[in-house]
């Protein structure tokens, strides 16, 4: 799994930067000749072809055109008489591009993080969830009516800077409406995980961790986990 880390937080500064940008669009559209704020003079919020910068390098350009949209807006203010009607239709349209950018940036900032996240601060983190859940599971494996339930799913779990569970989602289900419930309170009372040290606390608000349970047989055990236990992630 690719470490998804700052695409959410990318995926919403090109999203406010395009709002800002069709503000600026639609406002040159209605003012007259020769000023000049079209569509072609915005920078472009468009991710760069993939593989052509990292997460981080794509995060920093955004947040600089995001810039660049609001510093040209105040300039073309600076130039408008404010006796000029397209005067306070320019403050409008900064106000409403600030509220954009303010809402975004207010956000909490989530990191995602899988089996197959490299980056230690992460991976460390996600490897001692892991041996909660599994210690936890294997303690009160799902049972309905004295007997076992088996299957897999995989599980969203999100946690704060105290480790706290704050939101948890089956992304795929076991086709088991009651071992999917199981799970989710498995993974909600095995927490809190831990507060995040100061380098992952440095990086992000919130980490989510996927997760695949796996509850099997004695027969159908991993090596990762003993029989009848939740077993640790698979790739």
């Amino acid at each position: 799994m690719r470490d998804g880390s700052a695409m959410p937080r990318m995926r919403g500064i090109v999203a406010a930067s395009v709002a800002a940008a069709s503000l600026l669009a639609s406002d040159g559209a209605a003012s007259a000749p020769g000023d000049a704020r079209s569509a072609a003079s915005v920078p472009s919020s468009a991710p760069s072809a993939p593989g052509a910068e990292t997460d981080e390098q794509g995060l920093a350009r955004l947040e600089r055109e995001q810039k660049a949209i609001v510093e040209k807006l105040r300039r073309d203010i600076d130039a408008t008489p404010k006796t000029d009607d397209a005067y306070q239709r320019k403050m409008r349209l900064l106000a409403d591009i600030r509220k954009r950018i303010d809402a975004q940036n207010s956000r909490p900032w989530r990191r995602y993080v899988g089996p197959g996240t490299r980056e230690a601060v992460y991976a460390n983190y996600y490897r001692a969830m892991e041996r909660r859940i599994e210690e936890f599971g294997t303690r009160v494996f799902p049972t309905f009516r004295g007997r076992k339930i088996y299957g897999e799913l995989t599980m969203n779990i999100t946690v704060d800077s105290e480790g706290r569970v704050i939101e948890t989602e089956v992304v795929r289900s076991s086709g088991n409406p009651l071992l999917d419930r199981k799970a989710v309170d498995i993974a909600r009372v095995a927490g809190p995980y831990g507060a995040f040290g100061a380098e992952l606390s440095a990086k992000a608000d919130q980490v989510v961790m996927t997760y695949h349970f796996r509850f099997v047989r004695a027969g159908e055990a991993s090596e990762a986990g003993a029989a009848s236990t939740a077993s640790g992630p698979q790739p």
